[in-house]
């Protein structure tokens, strides 16, 4: 057991690299004990199989797998050649030494190919060592031009790399000066690392703040629903495969086109456990934009009982990640000001978590949702829908293109098309129906905050606070404050543009003529065919069959004739000749 510890503190030390965040929490004096981000990841190209290898290897031991990753008895192992015998020590089996592992070292990972860090802490991190570096190399070519005797102290172990360059190149220090340039001062690069680390641990802190206050709401069985706060979750989950192979991979299937399936999720953050409502679509239905995401918003509050005349909610928090084209855009700004204006909640906060800290509770219950998916051989989105469906704590609930509504149209007739360009600074936005003036009593207020809570965390401060009605259109020429008709008017034209005229459908943007060429010719030949083509699939509506106009444009576009003339042959219906009896018959 000493042994093992011993080996993986050296790798550990020798090999481990700390967490980007953790990093510069480090180096801006913010981490604390209880941070969870304290993780000492191992490079992705190590494996525990390789790192037991090599432990045994140290120890005097030969050892290798079979193709099941098994590595025998213990007494097969076979001892080193050119090990000394008197320092080979025993060693345990693989499994103590992954069970030692897991005791002594649990920090201690191995780093996923695939997963994501913030750019922003990665990026701030590699200045700060690229500085530590030159500030290094600089007083070490001081030290060795006061020396004379530099060749005897080119050899300790604290020497750099970039020190090696003295004795390639004469001009060092215009190597390290221009290096230096790259980086940035100390006291800007410590301002922004920490102004990063705590606006990210601040809108974290205030988007958990709003989901306990949900929660206890929920708890308290003499509240109406109306009268509680609501608090949801909202987020895109990777892009799934209508025409999924989970079970059993055909080669060639990863280099055909894939026929995307999207799905949007709201989750309910005020129930334990959380319930996950998943909006699934296919791509030929709809695009990922700001119409989108408010359309599926504003269906999941009319699901829950909101958005009706006569029925006004307490609070509504919107929490979702900093992507600008779907969430942090001024359509959904301009969604949450028509809500408030309209009546249907007193107060609502739109928080948006800071970029690269972004992991929430859809990102979780995306896994529940993907459970089945990820071994099943899917051959119709009839099917998809069915194995997504399969979690208790999900509900799939599918939309189609007539679900989809054009706010961006109906918003701007009511205020402004442009807003203010600094959108993207901020985290937080709140809308109230509380005025700052006693005589404008039905204005409402927006402010926009930087991060979520001042640095003694104990009241929001907003760094800039923007009156209601700058959002406004010009149209109404600021009567609003003044007159009670005039603000009637606007709430009846809202009115009309939501329950009376309706809102214009989204139109289609369809499939692509490539995607649904491989779809009714590669994808078929080696699908189910049953399945593929059960009448309950809607391809109709999922991905028709190919128009010989977009077969004549696929085959005019691909570079391979060959290819072209056998799409042509199996999609374009050919004339039979007649037969010689046909022609005496006729």
């Amino acid at each position: 057991k000493e042994g093992v510890i011993t080996f993986l503190d050296d790798v550990k030390k020798r090999d481990g690299e700390e967490h980007a965040t953790r990093f510069v929490k480090l180096m801006t004096g913010i981490a604390t004990r209880d941070d969870d981000d304290d993780v000492v990841e191992l490079p992705s190209s190590y494996s525990k199989r390789r790192l037991y290898i090599r432990y045994c290897y140290e120890n005097g031991h030969e050892v290798r797998s079979d193709a099941k990753g098994n590595f025998g008895k213990m007494a097969e192992y076979k001892y080193r050649d050119d090990f000394d015998p008197a320092d080979r020590n025993c060693v345990v089996s693989y499994p103590t030494f992954l069970s030692i592992w897991k005791k002594n070292f649990p920090r201690l990972v191995i780093r996923p190919p695939s997963r994501d860090i913030c750019d922003d802490c990665v990026k701030y991190k590699n200045l700060w060592m690229l500085e530590m570096k030159v500030k290094k190399a600089k007083t070490r070519l001081a030290e060795l031009k006061r020396d004379d005797d530099s060749d005897d102290d080119s050899s300790d172990d604290d020497e750099t790399p970039l020190c090696q360059l003295i004795d390639e190149t004469g001009n060092i220090e215009a190597h390290l000066n221009k290096i230096e340039g790259l980086t940035m001062k100390d006291e800007d690069l410590v301002l922004q690392a920490a102004k990063h680390v705590k606006s990210a641990r601040l809108m974290r802190k205030f988007a958990n703040s709003k989901i306990e206050l949900a929660k206890k709401d929920r708890e308290n069985t003499e509240l109406k629903y109306w009268e509680r706060t609501q608090t949801i979750v909202v987020d895109y989950c990777q892009n799934l495969e209508c025409l999924h192979v989970g079970d059993e991979q055909a080669g060639c299937t990863y280099y055909w086109s894939p026929l995307w399936a999207y799905v949007f999720g709201v989750t309910d953050a005020s129930q334990t456990p959380e319930k996950l409502t998943a909006y699934t679509y296919p791509e030929g239905q709809g695009k990922k934009g700001a119409n989108n995401v408010v359309s599926m918003i504003y269906r999941w509050l009319q699901q829950h009982g909101f958005c009706k005349k006569r029925i006004t909610g307490k609070e509504l928090n919107i929490i979702a990640d900093n992507c600008a084209g779907q969430n942090k855009n001024k359509t959904l700004i301009k969604f949450c000001a028509l809500l408030l204006e309209m009546g249907f909640f007193e107060k609502i906060n739109l928080i948006f978590l800071v970029k690269g800290h972004t992991k929430n509770v859809c990102d979780r219950m995306f896994n529940s949702l993907k459970v089945m998916y990820q071994r099943s051989n899917i051959w119709n989105y009839t099917e998809l829908l069915e194995v997504l469906d399969k979690h208790d704590d999900v509900k799939v609930d599918p939309v189609w293109a007539e679900d989809f509504h054009d706010w961006e149209s109906c918003l701007n007739q009511h205020y402004k098309k442009k807003l203010d360009k600094t959108i993207q600074e901020y985290h937080l936005f709140e809308f109230s129906s509380k005025s700052q003036d006693k005589n404008a009593r039905s204005a409402r207020i927006m402010r926009k905050f930087e991060c979520a809570v001042t640095e003694n965390e104990t009241e929001q401060n907003p760094t800039k606070a923007d009156d209601y009605e700058l959002l406004v259109a010009p149209k109404y020429n600021g009567e609003l404050n003044t007159s009670s008709c005039a603000r009637r008017e606007r709430k009846d034209s809202m009115h009309d543009s939501l329950f009376v005229e309706g809102l214009e459908n989204c139109e289609a943007p369809g499939v692509s003529p490539i995607k649904k060429v491989e779809v009714w010719t590669k994808w078929l030949s080696i699908s189910d065919k049953g399945r593929f083509l059960d009448p309950k699939a809607k391809w109709e509506r999922v991905c028709p069959k190919p128009t010989p106009e977009e077969v004549e444009k696929v085959i005019a576009s691909s570079p391979r004739r060959s290819l072209g003339t056998r799409l042509s042959s199996i999609l374009t219906p050919t004339r039979k000749s007649p037969t010689r009896k046909n022609r005496k018959r006729g």
